[in-house]
């Protein structure tokens, strides 16, 4: 009896998977497989990403700038700030910087990291960097007027 519905259920996957011998022709409009990323630029998000809360967050689109709780309520100074990137639909740890200092890829102020943040996984270069008007929106040290002539960023109104 097992063997008899096993031999219906086999020769049933072998028609069906046999389709129509028919051809298709229509070739008007060609049927993409690909489909939209949604980049997640919220704190939550990031936060999911990272593991905990973060004490800064600038993002702006699929890139992120962070710093965690946990290193804000140990650090003195706290001139590290995470970059993440939005990928393959989740956050990408990209680098630990010195927020001191202006983000722009010719002077860079990071290190370059990957995996989770608490890893500590320093790698030799970072494989991307924000664009200019990006790190122009997550990195306030670019929109200061000494940093504009090299950053490219209006200066920030505030300063």
């Amino acid at each position: 009896m097992k063997f008899q519905r096993f031999s219906i259920l086999f020769l049933s996957l072998i028609l069906v998977s046999c389709g129509s011998s028919e051809e298709l022709t229509n070739t008007s409009s060609p049927i993409s497989s690909t489909s939209i990323q949604q980049i997640e630029c919220s704190r939550a998000s990031i936060e999911s990403a990272v593991g905990e809360s973060t004490s800064v967050f600038n993002c702006a689109g699929e890139w992120a700038a962070i710093q965690p709780s946990s290193y804000v309520s140990d650090c003195t100074e706290c001139e590290s700030v995470w970059l993440y990137k939005w990928s393959q639909e989740k956050w990408n740890l990209m680098g630990r910087c010195n927020q001191y200092v202006p983000l722009v890829e010719s002077q860079t102020p990071c290190s370059a990291m990957a995996g989770w943040l608490n890893d500590g996984n320093y790698i030799d270069k970072m494989a991307d960097f924000p664009p200019s008007d990006v790190a122009c929106t997550i990195w306030p040290t670019n929109r200061f007027s000494e940093n504009v002539a090299i950053t490219g960023c209006t200066p920030d109104p505030i300063e």
